[in-house]
């Protein structure tokens, strides 16, 4: 039986792959960059992955208890609607997987949403570890 929480070591896939996609839009906006369907990929690992983080998180939530629990609130409502829009625009961009071209403005936009929702949920789970000592031992 594993004694440390799962959740913290997963969370760097989801965010390492969203927050390279995000910049990789914001790389696009300015013409430094042209390749869209990298981004397209990291974006959906980022995801995919994010999936499995999330449920991890879930599983670790139960050990949580007092004030640790009610940020884990306000950390889950904003992971998930970065979640939610990452999904946006990823969906928005589907057709860059299989033709070039940029992304529809629309789904740069959500993706910002998503990298900024996911900033927040980012300080939020510090507030949890740091301030509360969520997933210590001691």
């Amino acid at each position: 039986m594993v004694n440390h929480p799962i959740h913290p070591m997963l969370v760097h896939f989801p965010i390492a792959f969203l927050i390279t996609a995000s910049a990789g839009d914001m790389a696009q906006l300015v013409g430094a960059w042209s390749d869209s369907q990298s981004v397209a990929w990291a974006m959906a690992a980022g995801v995919v992955t994010a999936l499995i983080a999330m449920v991890a998180g879930m599983v670790d939530l139960a050990k949580l208890n007092g004030a640790a629990q009610r940020i884990a609130g306000f950390h889950i409502a904003a992971i998930g609607l970065s979640w939610i829009a990452y999904c946006i625009a990823l969906y928005l961009r589907l057709e860059v997987f299989t033709a070039s071209g940029h992304p529809p403005l629309a789904s740069i936009i959500s993706s910002f949403f998503g990298a900024a929702f996911l900033m927040a949920g980012g300080w939020f789970g510090g507030v949890m570890v740091y301030r509360y000592g969520a997933g210590s031992s001691v």
